[in-house]
């Protein structure tokens, strides 16, 4: 579930407490604090500093002004100074719930995220009945990619509030981040129901049920949300995924073609672009993506390069198959499945001893592969050496009963 994403508005919302904060400006300076919350708004941390000073100056507790300092001192990569302006509202003011949800944020500015968590657990006992203690202590788990502990505190501001749909959505990331695919697509879905306009949810909600395999809601999801992101490169791949698996390759072809287009160092999208014109027949095309996927992605070359040996295969191409054949041994020795490869070309090539020496070498490596077993069982049933052949058979009838099975109708 790659492209699900941190929703990271912490500093917008603490801004927006800070500006609606119940502190009640003081007579004989409402002018200077007005200044610096039209200063807040607009981002403009030098002006902001400028009229707080002025404020502080007349009232250096003024709860408000610390919180706009501190604002104003973080934004400017100054955490420590941030953290000592709010501690000096909590000190004064410790029923003001956004000074706690300041603290923890420069706490973890200044990497310290058992301190902001533990800020957050005061608040959170504090404020009962607010839901942005839990909130901001789930959010703060997530961007530490601690999902496992995020869950508790989302939880609990879903239970307060079912209708808080960005506490909802985000739960629904953190089960997808889980691979809880299931009930992260039941929230999106709730999220979806309530927002239809939300293409962002649309796309995780398309992306859990792809991982659900449930590839006809998952083409429909994405059929709406690509006119909504026309370029969007990973809609259109994941679009081509639904489409491929579930048969219809000219689809998948035609978008996994969009996706290259939006983006060109696509690797993931060559590669199954080299699947679905292999299965339609397009074997040059799909060696040249085959290629394409190999160079972008050394970690798809292996696989690559094994696929274009078998196009060559079927090809009646063997000399070029044992090349690519042996640039996929290369770069990935220890699968055993690129030697059985090996061994499926040498039998089509009817080299059947050949296939024999190589496969019973590739044996002392791998002793106990099923696939390696296999093949060279096939190739002693060519040969004649049919009680080496049922030795294998009666192994694979435990371990593998389809391979085996495949066996026995080879000898009848």
């Amino acid at each position: 579930m790659s492209n699900f994403t941190v929703m990271n508005r912490s500093l917008a919302i603490l801004l927006c407490l800070v500006l609606s904060s119940a502190a009640i400006v003081a007579q004989g300076i409402p002018q200077s604090l007005a200044q610096a919350r039209k200063a807040a708004a607009t981002r403009n941390w030098k002006d902001v500093r400028k009229h707080v000073s002025v404020v502080l100056k007349k009232n250096p507790a003024m709860p408000e002004a610390l919180m706009l300092l501190g604002m104003a001192e973080l934004e400017s990569g100054a955490p420590l100074a941030a953290l000592d302006a709010v501690q000096r509202v909590i000190a004064s003011n410790p029923g003001i719930m956004s000074a706690y949800l300041f603290s923890a944020e420069c706490r973890q500015r200044l990497k310290q995220p058992d301190s902001a968590v533990a800020v957050l657990r005061t608040a959170a006992r504090l404020f009962p009945d607010s839901l942005q203690p839990d909130y901001a202590l789930g959010m703060l788990y997530f961007r530490a990619a601690r999902y496992d502990d995020a869950l508790t505190p989302l939880e609990t501001v879903v239970f307060k509030r079912p209708d808080f749909l960005p506490a909802i959505r985000q739960l629904a990331v953190c089960y997808a981040k889980l691979d809880r695919l299931q009930e992260a697509s039941d929230l999106l879905g709730r999220v979806l129901e309530e927002s239809p306009a939300d293409v962002q949810t649309r796309i995780w909600l398309a992306e859990t049920q792809l991982g659900l395999k449930h590839y006809d809601s998952t083409a429909a999801l994405y059929e709406t949300a690509v006119k909504d992101r026309p370029n969007d490169a990973d809609a259109w791949y994941n679009y081509g995924i639904a489409r491929q698996n579930l048969g219809q390759v000219d689809s998948a072809i035609k978008y996994f073609r969009r996706a290259i287009a939006i983006r060109p160092s696509f690797p993931e999208a060559y590669f199954n672009l080299a699947i679905s014109y292999q299965q339609r027949g397009f074997d040059e095309e799909a060696v040249q993506a085959f290629r394409r996927a190999a160079l972008q992605r050394p970690s798809l070359a292996a696989d690559s390069y094994n696929s274009i040996a078998v196009i060559y295969r079927g090809q009646g191409r063997f000399d070029e198959a044992m090349e690519a054949h042996q640039q996929s041994i290369a770069l990935n020795d220890t699968n055993a499945l690129y030697r059985a490869s090996v061994g499926n070309t040498y039998f089509a090539a009817s080299k059947f001893e050949e296939g024999r020496r190589y496969l019973e070498e590739a044996l002392r490596k791998f002793p106990d592969d099923t696939e390696l077993l296999f093949t060279l069982a096939r190739h002693y049933i060519r040969l004649g050496d049919l009680d080496k052949a049922k030795a294998i058979e009666s192994d694979l009838d435990k371990r593998a009963p389809e391979l085996s099975a495949q066996l026995r109708g080879m000898q009848k």
